[in-house]
This record gives structure tokens, C-alpha cells and sequence, in this order.
């Protein structure tokens, strides 16, 4: 049973990307049945949040899903007690969800060119007794400069042409993060599309069209235009992307 239930909290990937598609591999009177359930309300908890800017992070073990989404039911939900919900998911039975992403990091070829940098920033989350701020801010422009690694890796593989700008100004969206997101995103289908849409609207905004709230930008974050990131939620938002990465594989 448990070898069962592990198999499908590992199929939650890139934020419920095939989430739907499990339902299809669970007969409807087995012993799964609490499992289907559980998709079901992953999914709708998913949608739910995505205002918040957070994938809930597709290797999250059964019984660490189970008490968040129990806590997701048991509260009015704002910013902050989404962030502290998802924040303390991450933390739970030592950084369990770390360990799992770290063990896909090894295993899945989407990381392969960036093992060893990912690795290395998930293990030092891990030996941080208490995440000071000091050490959140270093590790978040790593983080939003691995993402960005990642997205370069995945279009020189497809051998995806672009012309090198980041987001075009125009309607062509030539550029290279417009090349990725278009690959990955799947028309008419808001649940699987949710990291493009994370990573268009949060990480890779152009800055001309950024809310004032937007913390983790990659551009003003590395270039200096941004005084006010580096936060727990920010850091376990990147994770949690960087998790969602293993579907595209």
C-alpha cells in the first residue's frame, strides 16, 4: 500500500500537469479511492491558490498533502496563511519535500546541466536550523538564475529557434522565455498550464507591466531594481517551481 500511495504522490508533477490523468489510472471502487479523492481536492486547492503566485509542490508526500489541504479547508484563505501553510509544508518531518525534490534532481534529465548548483541550494535550505534573512536573500537570485538555467536547457534540447530577448515587446514573442512558455503551454486547460502562467506573470514580467507586490521578479531582483525581496515564502515559491520542472521532461 504504501510503495501505491508514493507512486501517485510522485505523479503529482509540474503542479498538477497529469494530476487529472491519475484519476483515469485509479479504479473508482479500489482501495485508491481516498486517493482520487485527494487528486480531486489537490486540484481544486491548486486553482484556488494560484492567486497567490504558489504551486503546491508536485512531490509532496500523501500525508504532508493531506494535512495542508486540511488546513486549506479550514481557513479563509489570504496571502499570508497560504504562504505560512506552504512554508510550513516545506518544513515538515525535516524538510521531507526537500529530500524528494533532491532525489528527482538526481534522477530526472530536465536537471542534468544544473545538478550539482540545485542541489547545493537545497541542501543548504535543509542546514539552516532557522532561515535568517540573510541567507534567504543570497539563495533567492541563485534560484531565479537556475530557473532560467533550466528554461535555456529545455529549448536548446528541443532545439526551439528564438532571437535572444527575454520577452518580446511585441506581438511575435520571439523571445526565448516566450518560446518556452508557448511549448508548454496546452490550450484551453488552466490546470496544466499553471507554471507558464506563473512563470510568465511572476518570475519573467516585463518590467513595464510589474505590480508593485512582485518580489521575486528575476529581472529586478538580479539587476538590482528590486530593495524589498528575500523572504521564506519567496524561497519555497522558487523550490516549489523548480520542483514543477520533473513534467517537462
Amino acid at each position: 500500500m504504501k510503495t501505491n500511495i508514493e507512486y501517485i504522490s510522485q505523479s503529482f508533477v509540474a503542479a498538477g500537469i497529469i494530476a487529472k490523468n491519475i484519476q483515469k489510472l485509479i479504479p473508482p471502487d479500489s482501495y485508491f479511492s481516498e486517493q482520487s479523492s485527494l487528486v480531486k481536492r489537490y486540484i481544486y486547492f491548486q486553482e484556488n491558490i494560484k492567486e497567490y503566485n504558489w504551486i503546491i509542490p508536485p512531490s509532496t508526500k500523501v500525508g504532508v498533502l493531506k494535512e495542508m489541504i486540511k488546513e486549506f479547508e479550514n481557513k479563509n484563505l489570504t496571502q499570508k496563511k497560504v504562504d505560512s501553510i506552504l512554508i510550513k509544508s516545506f518544513k515538515k518531518k525535516k524538510f521531507q519535500t526537500i529530500d524528494v525534490i533532491l532525489n528527482n534532481i538526481k534522477n530526472n534529465k530536465i536537471y542534468s546541466k544544473r545538478k550539482k548548483q540545485l542541489q547545493n541550494c537545497l541542501v543548504a535550505i535543509k542546514k539552516f536550523d532557522k532561515l535568517e534573512k540573510t541567507s534567504v536573500t543570497i539563495l533567492i537570485p541563485t534560484l531565479l538564475v537556475l530557473i532560467d538555467a533550466l528554461i535555456f536547457d529545455f529549448i536548446k534540447n528541443k532545439k526551439i529557434p528564438f532571437n535572444g530577448n527575454y520577452k518580446s515587446k511585441s506581438d511575435k514573442k520571439n523571445g526565448r522565455i516566450d518560446k518556452f512558455i508557448e511549448a508548454i503551454t496546452i490550450p484551453n486547460d488552466d490546470m496544466q498550464n499553471l507554471l507558464s502562467e506563473i512563470l510568465d506573470s511572476l518570475i519573467f514580467e516585463r518590467t513595464e507591466n510589474l505590480e508593485t507586490n512582485n518580489t521575486i521578479n528575476r529581472h529586478t531582483v538580479i539587476h538590482g531594481e528590486n530593495f524589498i525581496f528575500g523572504n521564506e515564502a519567496d524561497l519555497f515559491k522558487l523550490v516549489a517551481i523548480i520542483d514543477a520542472f520533473k513534467g517537462l521532461e
